[in-house]
C-alpha cells in the first residue's frame, strides 16, 4: 500500500528576529486558523531584508514582505496580483544552464621538460 501525504502543500514560515519584528507572529495566528496546509516554523531563512518571509512547497516559491492578508492568500493557494508582487524567488525558475561557449583551458605548463 502506498503512503499518502496528508499535507501535499507545506509552508515554511521564518520566525527569525527581523521577521518577528516585522509581523511574523501575526502571520502565525493566520496560519493557526487552519487551512489544511502543513506549517513549518523556521528559526531564520536568511532573507531578512524582505521580512517577514515564507516559502511554499512543493514548488518552492519564496515570498517576502508578507502581510496577514497576503499570507492568507498564500495558504489558500490563491494567486492574485498583490501576492505575485511579493514573490522573491521561484525555485522552478532557477534551472542550471551551463555556458555554451566555454573557453578552452590552456595546456598546463610542465616542469618535467
Amino acid at each position: 500500500m502506498e503512503a499518502r501525504d496528508e499535507h501535499p502543500v507545506r509552508v515554511v514560515l521564518c520566525l527569525g528576529i527581523r521577521c518577528r519584528r516585522r509581523g511574523a507572529l501575526r502571520l502565525l495566528k493566520v496560519a493557526q486558523a487552519g487551512q489544511g496546509v502543513l506549517l513549518i516554523r523556521a528559526r531564520c531563512l536568511r532573507l531578512c531584508p524582505r521580512a517577514p518571509v515564507a516559502v511554499r512547497y512543493p514548488i518552492g516559491t519564496w515570498y517576502g514582505r508578507l502581510t496577514p492578508e497576503l499570507f492568507g492568500a498564500l495558504l489558500e493557494g490563491r494567486s492574485d496580483e498583490a501576492l505575485e508582487s511579493s514573490v522573491v524567488f521561484r525555485m522552478a525558475d532557477s534551472v542550471f544552464r551551463p555556458q555554451i561557449a566555454a573557453k578552452a583551458l590552456p595546456e598546463p605548463e610542465s616542469d618535467l621538460d
